[in-house]
């Protein structure tokens, strides 16, 4: 016979694991949709590398400068958009459910939620700054990224001549990979 304190202490527990288990589960889909947008990006800015490498020397001529890097790295950018937009949509729905149900349970502990929320943003100076460090890297990575696909793609004429289009095009995508790489570690 389980009195009304041990159901209470039995409902208590089952909504911890419910919260650890959502949590976990969160992590995990967090990490594998991050890991797909990488390849995903990854594997779009490719395809348009190889594609553009693949263009006559008329062809490539009809292009102002940069335009054809700047089209490869907006190809690669779309998977961000998509799962950037995917991320802000369901956090706004979550936030909303969240604050509805702490109001509807309790107004003095919604109010202790948000002083325990003010005390955790103070505390992630750390990870703000540990991403600012890699925001610079990402930055620095992309802009050789960058580089290297702008000259390598403003000589079209001359790489034919030599016959290195292949080595052109995976120039190009190893650096976007580093720069890739650099960026799934944030």
């Amino acid at each position: 016979d389980v009195g009304q304190g041990g159901l209470f202490l039995v409902l208590v527990f089952v909504a911890i694991a419910a919260q650890i288990a959502k949590s976990t589960l969160s992590y995990i889909g967090k990490r594998c949709s991050i890991r797909l947008q990488f390849r995903v990006s990854g594997n779009l800015q490719a395809r348009a590398t190889r594609h553009v490498m693949n263009f006559s020397y008329p062809e490539i001529g009809r292009h102002a400068a940069g335009v054809l890097s700047a089209n490869i790295a907006l190809a690669g950018q779309f998977a961000g958009l998509i799962s950037l937009v995917n991320s802000a949509l369901l956090s706004t729905f979550m936030f909303f459910s969240y604050v509805g149900v702490m109001i509807a349970m309790s107004l003095p502990l919604t109010f202790a939620a948000v002083v325990v929320v003010a005390l955790l943003s103070i505390g992630l100076t750390v990870v703000v700054r540990r991403l600012t460090h890699l925001g610079v890297e990402i930055a620095r990575t992309t802009i050789q990224a960058g580089r290297i696909g702008f000259e390598l793609l403003q000589v079209p004429r001359l790489l034919r001549v030599f016959g290195v289009t292949d080595y052109a095009a995976q120039a190009v995508n190893d650096a976007r990979q580093e720069s890739l790489t650099v960026a799934e570690k944030a």
